[in-house]
């Protein structure tokens, strides 16, 4: 069953149409991206993955588009981090209309070549995905309990993507409002791994 509002249309990482056996949750507008970057962080921490690699400013690995391509980079947010009681806080930006999404336990599933809607970051909390690219070689493999961002709306890329996210996985999106992205500068291919990654205590 599909459960989500009109006004905040599932874009990532799969169209609408695609979702009909998804279980899916609209989970409340968030109001304060300042909250919701706490959440996130706090998620990351509870897998013990900092989803930072840069000392100053959060770093996200990114579909995005480039001349009319889809293509990986990483974007490092203009503003730097913010020390608070010890820990990193960046705002994120302004989002709205979060979703949960379960991919059924039967079969992986693959969906695209495809435009996302709007862009919007997104977390798998469980399980995995790779994207790939019609009109390039390039590969991301989409890891669990790490932020990233897709970008690659139909005004920057002609074709967009294509994804396969492995049966049973779990994850969150989180969209833009009206499509506004975060002040940031961007490098070609993925951010590089953070270099404090825990797997345990």
């Amino acid at each position: 069953m599909l459960l989500h509002q009109s006004q905040h249309p599932l874009t990532l990482p799969w169209p609408n149409e695609s979702l009909v056996s998804f279980q899916v949750q609209q989970m409340p507008r968030l109001q304060s991206f300042g909250y919701v970057a706490l959440a996130v962080l706090s998620l990351a921490y509870a897998h013990f993955i900092p989803p930072v690699s840069c000392a100053n400013s959060l770093q996200l690995t990114t579909i995005a588009g480039r001349n009319n391509q889809s293509t990986i980079e990483c974007w490092t947010y203009s503003q730097d981090f913010v020390v608070a009681g010890g820990l990193n806080v960046q705002q994120l930006g302004d989002l709205t209309g979060a979703t949960y999404i379960e991919v059924p336990t039967s079969a992986d599933h693959t969906q695209g070549p495809y435009n996302p809607s709007g862009p919007q970051l997104f977390v798998i909390l469980s399980g995995n995905a790779t994207i790939t690219f019609p009109d390039s070689l390039e590969v991301l493999h989409v890891k669990a309990s790490q932020l990233y961002a897709a970008a690659d709306t139909h005004d920057v890329s002609g074709l967009g993507h294509i994804t396969t996210v492995k049966a049973g996985s779990k994850l969150v999106q989180f969209p833009f409002k009206d499509g506004v992205l975060p002040n940031h500068t961007w490098t070609p291919g993925e951010c590089a791994p953070s270099l404090n990654r825990r797997d345990e205590l």
